[in-house]
């Protein structure tokens, strides 16, 4: 359903109210608007044009990790270090930070067990730094990721929300302008994508 779908059925509910002398509860309208007219936003809408409130919040960096960084507009924060039970065969990576509501989180991954398709930020970054760590040529390679980055999804999902990283890279490389950003967003969801559908295999 697109979003002029939506606006057309939310007036025409409230002019149909008004109409029968009836009391438009303006309340009840504007929440079953804003939960529809959320569902109907692509992922990449989400996040670039989430309403949530920038935190202001200093965010942590620790040292000898794969990764320590986060999203400074929604104040989460991803960190991660190889667990001491990583094997190769299993990499498994220890995850802690703070989610979007202040909380502090902390999980252990099996990147091998990421879906692309049905994923959380940080699992979708320990995939990534896990594909970096063992000098992947796709996800090595130069170039910037732009709109569809994983820490981008940070801004309109929770740390650990589950969405199709595959879809929401796509969508940003579809809005983005600059071709070789959007080809490199293309290349890294089929990379992450084939990397779970060979694991599955074994």
């Amino acid at each position: 359903m697109n979003n002029v779908v939506l606006n057309s059925w939310a007036r025409l509910n409230y002019l149909q109210n008004t109409r029968q002398n009836k009391t438009p509860n303006t309340t009840q309208y504007a929440a079953q608007y804003a939960a529809q007219y959320a569902e109907s936003q692509s992922l990449i809408n989400r996040s670039v044009y989430s309403n949530n409130t920038p935190v202001r919040r200093i965010l942590h960096v620790y040292g000898g990790c794969l990764f320590s960084g986060g999203n400074g507009r929604s104040g989460q924060e991803i960190h991660m270090k190889y667990d001491e039970s990583s094997t190769e065969e299993d990499p498994v990576i220890r995850a802690w930070g703070i989610d979007s509501k202040g909380n502090e989180y902390e999980r252990l991954i099996h990147v091998n067990e990421v879906d692309p398709q049905n994923a959380t930020p940080v699992e979708m970054k320990a995939l990534e730094e896990h594909l970096f760590a063992t000098k992947d040529e796709v996800i090595t390679s130069p170039g910037s990721r732009g709109i569809g980055s994983i820490l981008s999804s940070l801004s309109g999902f929770d740390v650990n929300e589950k969405l199709n990283f595959v879809q929401y890279m796509n969508e940003g490389a579809a809005i983005t302008m600059d071709k070789s950003s959007a080809m490199r967003s293309q290349l890294d969801a089929e990379r992450y994508l084939f990397y779970y559908q060979q694991q599955k295999k074994k």
